[in-house]
């Protein structure tokens, strides 16, 4: 696919959505959708005498929610006793114990999905322990991969566990009734008004 430079009005000369895909290592979709093509991305640690020199850790999923307790860590802060962080510390994985299940979940929602597309139709999608679903605005359309046994999704196991299916949809269900109906205004720089 040729890439031509061309002016965008709102960020300026570029090269168009064909350059923003990315290079995704074989995994399903691209950017701005929740497969793993559109969400994953290296994360490369350099901490000599504590991380091995050349080592790649292909199983271990860390996100960035992980950051903030992973950082606390190393630097010995104590997160405030009333503040309860989305991720956990990743020191262990950095430090060669790799680990293939996540022991707190990931949730993304996304505005919204077009259906016609074959990998931006998700709506939600979540991961918790080994397993990810991905659920269309009325969840009419599920896939549910294992993300140990399949990194790339290619099979879709939504039917042969119908109970990992229900399990997984409560908790987006129940995820979903702890988000505000709108961002708070105090996130904004006073720039934008």
């Amino acid at each position: 696919h040729k890439l031509t430079l061309q002016n965008d009005s709102a960020t300026g000369c570029g090269y168009g959505i064909a350059a923003s895909k990315g290079i995704t290592g074989g995994r399903k979709g691209y950017k701005a959708c929740v497969f793993e093509g559109g969400i994953g991305v290296p994360f490369i640690a350099r901490w000599p005498g504590m991380i091995a020199a050349g080592k790649v850790d292909k199983t271990s999923m860390i996100s960035a929610v992980d950051l903030l307790p992973t950082f606390c860590e190393l630097a010995g802060a104590r997160l405030p006793d009333d503040y309860q962080p989305d991720g956990v510390s990743q020191v262990a994985a950095l430090q060669g114990v790799p680990f293939t299940t996540r022991e707190k979940t990931l949730y993304w929602r996304t505005p919204g999905g077009n259906s016609k597309s074959p990998t931006h139709w998700a709506k939600h999608a979540i991961v918790d322990q080994q397993w990810k679903l991905l659920t269309s605005q009325d969840n009419s359309r599920l896939e549910l991969y294992d993300l140990v046994a399949d990194p790339l999704e290619g099979e879709n196991l939504a039917t042969a566990k119908p109970e990992i299916v229900e399990s997984l949809l409560a908790k987006i269900e129940q995820w979903e009734t702890t988000l505000p109906s709108e961002p708070d205004s105090s996130c904004f720089s006073k720039l934008r008004e």
